[in-house]
């Protein structure tokens, strides 16, 4: 009887942790995922105060950050591997690596594969929240 019910229980949980591996990864969200991190690295030079950007770029707006520079953009929605931004992210030249590193500030392995996947899956920008217009949810009928 023990070995029996320990048995059901072992394959429970073996089909609940299979069937958590088949939950697919959330979709990159600009305004939860990618604003605050580059709100965090990014802004401070290629932000909204046009006082302090660097390079003529900015990062929290998408068509800017999407525009043609002279046959290159910063990001390329879809093609990581064509995005400027991703390119100097990833690299380990001291000239080029973004942020800089007298910045002080650090991309970690994680928010650079965030970046490449919110990249890969289109780069959509959003909206902030605040400027975003409040909408009432649908009520159900009760017919």
């Amino acid at each position: 009887m023990i070995f029996s019910v320990h048995r059901h229980f072992t394959l429970a949980a073996i089909i609940l942790l299979s069937q958590a591996a088949l939950v697919v990864a959330e979709d990159v969200k600009f305004s939860r995922d990618i604003r605050p991190l580059l709100s965090d690295t990014c802004f401070r030079c290629h932000g909204p105060d046009a006082s302090a950007r660097q390079a003529e770029l900015r990062l929290d707006v998408g068509a800017a950050a999407q525009a043609d520079r002279g046959g290159y953009a910063a990001i390329v929605p879809g093609k990581p591997a064509a995005s400027e931004a991703m390119r100097r992210i990833l690299s380990d030249d001291p000239d080029q690596i973004m942020p800089p590193r007298k910045s002080g500030l650090r991309l970690s392995t994680k928010q650079k594969d965030l970046l490449r996947r919110w990249i890969a899956e289109g780069a959509k920008y959003e909206t902030h929240w605040a400027f975003t217009q409040i909408t009432r949810p649908c009520r159900r009928s009760s017919g």
